[in-house]
């Protein structure tokens, strides 16, 4: 499967050759979109309509007067690549200034991007369900926990109360089962995660462990390293080695549920025992405020940035930028120049220029071309809209190497 931005590129060649049959016919989103059977007389004739269709749905409700800003990115798609017009008839018919309509189509074109992406991960998962065979109970079981921990809103937690919690909650089962719990708990630094996704990962965990206590006793304990929490199931028999961790159903969704908090579970030897190791970071999430008027870009900005150990937080309309910071204290921030009612340029002089009190780094994310002028202004960094997740998260793994941000 390509990536998002390579589809971005193809897209965005379909769209400047929307007219002509020859390069469509055999273009490479058409056989990511329709598939690679010859299943339309006309090819090139399927990828136009498709595109078509995705302009359209950029048309507003008939209840929205036409003199509302909300049509102009249906009518600047409809114009530039449908009728063919140039970009000055557009703005003289339409009655725009070129930056404004240059800020239109850019996020016009990043909404039809997402559109034919989604589009093509729908095709794509049809044609893996067609050849894959059927997911297992347990498989689907995982994929469901990550899905649920990806999504679940997270908090910061202390772990200790919680592992105490947890193991009172499985006592009357381990006394049933024969076997002794002997916790030894230190108290450990706060962790990044929902706890109900936690504590069912540690539910899963510790009930797999009972099971397989060597001599009916299972030792508990809890160390806090560098940057890190760790549990450790000690007394465990042999029955419990490295491919339990993927045999077992309970283990291999809690080993999803704790990976998808950056931490890891492992098998460990030490003196003809076996032990379960269950590492999961501690440090804080950074901080990252985004300055830009477009509801849908700050969404994407929290979606790429959900797993990378960032928190996003927005300036609200009528909330002064300056005020924002100064409350929120960002790591970075994410400013956008184009925005009615703000002058961008005049924020990055007041976040980022020589006389500014601030040392957060400004990442500026804008449809301009002007990288120049924003970096001798104090910029970080640029990135033109539509920006992809891979190029926020370089930017950022630029700003702070010890990250590791990961997609």
């Amino acid at each position: 499967m390509i990536t998002r931005e390579a589809a971005e590129h193809l897209f965005k060649d379909v769209l400047n050759n929307l007219y002509s049959p020859a390069h469509l016919e055999t273009h490479p989103l058409a056989e990511l979109l329709l598939g690679a059977e010859p299943q339309h007389a006309s090819r090139s004739l399927a990828l136009r309509e498709l595109v078509i269709e995705e302009i359209e749905s950029l048309r507003p409700r008939e209840a929205v007067s036409f003199a509302r800003p909300e049509w102009l990115p249906y009518r600047i798609m409809a114009a530039r690549y449908v009728e063919g017009q140039t970009v000055d008839e557009i703005c003289s018919q339409i009655g725009l200034g070129r930056t404004t309509f240059y800020r239109y189509h850019g996020e016009a074109l990043e909404a039809l991007a997402n559109r034919v992406w989604q589009r093509m991960l729908r095709a794509q998962a049809a044609t893996d369900r067609r050849e894959a065979p059927t997911p297992s109970p347990a498989n689907l079981a995982t994929a469901e926990a990550v899905r649920l921990t990806t999504l679940a809103p997270r908090e910061w937690v202390q772990p200790t109360p919680l592992l105490q919690e947890t193991i009172a909650l499985i006592a009357n089962l381990a006394q049933q089962l024969g076997v002794r719990l002997e916790p030894m708990l230190d108290a450990l630094p706060a962790v990044y995660v929902n706890p109900a996704m936690l504590r069912q990962g540690l539910i899963s965990l510790l009930t797999v462990a009972l099971k397989h206590a060597a001599n009916n006793i299972l030792s508990i304990r809890s160390v806090s390293e560098a940057g890190s929490c760790t549990l450790v199931l000690e007394r465990l028999g042999p029955t419990l080695d490295e491919s339990t961790l993927q045999s077992s159903e309970r283990l291999a969704m809690a080993s999803a549920v704790f990976a998808a908090y950056g931490g890891a579970l492992t098998v460990q030897h030490k003196l003809g025992e076996h032990a379960l190791h269950l590492s999961l970071p501690c440090q804080r999430p950074r901080t990252a405020l985004v300055i830009d008027d477009n509801e849908e870009a700050v969404t994407l900005y929290r979606r790429y940035l959900r797993n990378a150990n960032y928190v996003v937080h927005a300036v609200e309309r009528q909330e002064d930028p300056l005020d924002a910071v100064a409350r929120l204290t960002p790591d970075v921030i994410l400013l956008d120049l184009l925005m009615p009612g703000r002058d961008g340029w005049r924020l990055l002089q007041q976040l980022a220029g020589p006389s500014s009190q601030s040392a957060v780094p400004v990442i500026i994310c804008s449809v301009l071309r002007q990288p120049e002028l924003a970096l001798s202004l104090g910029a970080a960094a640029v990135l033109q809209k539509p920006i992809s997740q891979e190029h926020l998260l370089a930017a950022l793994q630029d700003l702070y190497p010890d990250a590791s941000p990961s997609a």
